[in-house]
């Protein structure tokens, strides 16, 4: 199927690629914002200390500035905002997936390194402890034992410094009865010794009746500059969410075809569902500098992640006869720890007369994955006639001691190499190779499966610059992924693997204050994962396409105007019409501008349009089918205000339209949005 025509989105966002040239000679004087200069900003796709400019594949970064600008309180405020990203709800809790270039974005990385938590509880984490999102669409084998084609999030920390001390509270209320307070205090020790801390504590209702969020987390880092040349770092972090009366939304319709239109608030699930998740963190770094151009930095990381909930999977639509619906109340655990050990070494090296880089990493890790399912009795609850509020009390099922295991340990070993080689002035050509070897089993499995296998992801750009203003590039990487699914027989399926072709150009505009990208991919892959009709079994597409294209400008384009704002065309096809590449929008605009009205008032506003996409229902044989899901367009506001230097005032509308929109369509559910809401925020530092 092609990519469709652009839009009327497409045609604004190209007035802003216009507005660079209108603007410029009033502008010549402007200061360039580092902020939003994002082509000064480093980021590493091969592990390699690289600007944006100078690394060939398409970067998003938001920072923590802009994340305040824009009342972006997890990360998933965060990926709702960014380039080409899509997400859309989990059923039963505020968890979301998130997609790229049509393929879903499994792993996260903190500081460069894989997460053991799943990619549904990294989105739910508080931006409270990072100073940046970078998000990397595209294979990055380069960063990952395993290479998604999706891409990565790479979520920086917030580290210690010992040039001030200072602190940050903040303290926010707002509709359904939401609660939110946040410390952030950074302390100088001594000249070379420096701690942080950051706690938060909230809560909220929601605008579904008896749901309740509560979540609570802290983070803590130290800084020790030794000598002139060591340093060491600590990080530990831990974020705990429970959720009480999930819901897994209304029914999608009758059993009779009668479509549900009930109230958006009605909670139908038992009262007895919810989760409580919790993931922790902890980093020891060393980093010594040999000499001006070469460092060593050895890192090790341990990590866990804990859930466990009862969650009610709807398996009916509901009865025209009498309200009731059928549940299956899912009964499980989930415990995830990994470590890792790694060393890098960084440095330039002098050849044919100029310099380049090169990175050389080793990592040795091991993952466990555990995830226990109970057994209930009964199997499936009925609950009789949704709309009487005391059908929620209905007994909840007992459940056995022992569950049903699905466990996989991972262990990897991984050296990657990259080098930048500087050829000229304006052209430097990126090559590296990782050498990953893995192996896999189930433990405590009888009938164990194990694998053992090699590959090597191979990466390699060219970025070419035209003059200061323009440069072009391109880059081509193999994928090589293993995802732990099983198929219908509960066999591991195999590694997936293809290609991923970028070409893009990149242009700056008001002495660098303003950039402007775009690209064009591909991504080819075989043996992808995709979902099947039964819970927890996939099968393997061998053939899966992804082309299209994406436009960014982010930046300044006055002194008093900033934006970030981003068209998306693609399309994703499979040779078995997966499930992935229907409910995926392959159309997206978005636009987050903020004007300073004056020295102590801004106002912002953010606009997220979300193609034509479908959802996937199930029918009487438990097969599924698709049904068509238009287009919506989410507003939210912000006002900030500085009352004085210390103290500063925010006021915030969310959904400012109070567009309806589904956040879900699946099995036999359909899942609102939310509705508009509003919060205030006031926020002191000292």
């Amino acid at each position: 199927m092609p990519i469709k025509k652009p839009s009327m989105a497409l045609t604004l966002l190209l007035s802003f690629f216009a507005a660079p040239h209108a603007v410029a000679e009033e502008n010549k004087n402007i200061e360039t914002i580092e902020v939003y200069s994002k082509y000064k900003k480093h980021v590493g796709t091969t592990g390699l200390d690289l600007s944006v400019s100078e690394t060939p594949q398409a970067i998003s970064i938001v920072d923590d500035e802009m994340m305040g600008l824009y009342h972006m309180e997890s990360i998933r405020d965060v990926l709702d905002s960014v380039t080409g990203i899509y997400g859309e709800n989990l059923p039963t809790s505020n968890s979301r997936f998130y997609y790229s270039r049509g393929f879903v974005i499994n792993n996260y990385l903190v500081d460069g390194n894989e997460s053991v938590s799943t990619h549904l509880q990294m989105s739910t984490l508080d931006t409270a402890m990072f100073d940046s999102v970078q998000v990397i669409r595209g294979a990055t084998g380069m960063l990952q034992q395993m290479g998604q084609p999706s891409g990565s999030v790479n979520l920086i920390r917030k580290r210690a410094s010992a040039h001030a001390t200072e602190t940050f509270l903040s303290a926010e209320v707002g509709s359904w009865d939401k609660r939110r307070f946040e410390l952030d205090t950074n302390v100088a020790l001594t000249e070379n010794l420096a701690v942080r801390a950051v706690i938060v504590d909230s809560a909220q209702d929601y605008f579904v009746d008896d749901q309740q969020s509560d979540r609570s987390a802290y983070y803590a880092t130290l800084n020790y500059q030794i000598t002139p040349n060591l340093a060491v770092n600590l990080f530990h972090s831990q974020q705990e969410d429970d959720l009480t009366g999930a819901s897994a939304g209304l029914p999608y319709a009758y059993t009779d075809g009668t479509l549900f239109e009930g109230d958006k608030s009605l909670n139908i699930a038992p009262a007895w569902s919810g989760s409580n998740d919790k993931v922790t963190m902890s980093t020891a770094e060393i980093n010594y500098s040999i000499t001006d151009n070469w460092s060593v930095i050895a890192r090790y990381d341990d990590s866990k992640f804990e859930s466990d909930g009862i969650l009610p999977i709807n398996l009916s639509f509901l009865s025209s006869e009498d309200n009731s619906l059928v549940y299956l109340p899912i009964n499980s655990t989930r415990d995830n720890s990994a470590n890792q050990f790694e060393l890098n070494v960084l440095g330039e090296f002098e050849l044919l007369s100029a310099t380049h880089d090169v990175s050389i990493t080793y990592t040795d890790g091991e993952k466990n994955e555990l995830y226990t399912r109970y057994q209930g009795s009964p199997a499936t609850v009925v609950m009789l006639d949704i709309f009487e509020p005391s059908s929620r009390n209905i007994p909840a099922p007992s459940y056995s001691d022992t569950g049903a295991p699905y466990a996989d340990l991972v262990k990897s070993r991984v050296l990657r190499t990259a080098v930048n080689w500087n050829l000229t002035e304006q052209l430097n050509v990126l090559t590296a190779y990782a050498k990953k070897d893995f192996d896999v089993s189930e433990p405590g499995n009888s009938a164990s499966q194990a694998y053992s296998f090699s590959d090597g992801n191979k990466y390699i750009g060219v970025v070419y610059d035209f003059n200061d203003q323009y440069s072009a590039y391109a880059s081509f990487t193999d994928v090589f992924n293993f995802g732990g699914q099983r198929d219908i027989n509960a066999e591991l399926l195999g590694p997936s693997f293809g290609e991923n072709k970028e070409i893009g150009l990149r242009s700056s505009f008001i002495n660098n204050a303003l950039a402007v990208d775009f690209n064009i991919f591909q991504i080819d892959m075989n043996n992808v994962p995709t979902w099947t009709d039964q819970s927890l079994v996939y099968k393997a597409v061998k053939g899966m396409t992804s082309e299209g294209y994406e436009l960014e400008v982010s930046g300044y384009i006055t002194d008093d105007l900033s934006i970030m704002a981003s068209y998306t065309n693609f399309n994703v096809s499979d040779a078995e019409g997966g499930i992935v590449a229907e409910i995926v929008a392959d159309e997206m605009f978005k636009i987050n501008a903020n004007y300073q009205l004056s020295n102590d008032l801004n106002l912002a506003v953010s606009v997220n349009r979300t193609g034509e996409h479908q959802g996937y229902l199930r029918d009487s044989n438990n097969a599924f089918y698709f049904v068509p899901l238009g287009a919506y367009t989410l507003v939210n506001l912000t006002a900030t205000y500085n009352v004085t230097d210390a103290l500063t005032v925010q006021a915030n509308i969310e959904n400012a339209t109070d567009e309806e929109y589904y956040s879900k369509v699946s099995g036999y559910t359909k899942r609102y949005g939310e509705p508009r809401n509003y919060s205030l925020r006031v926020m002191y530092n000292f």
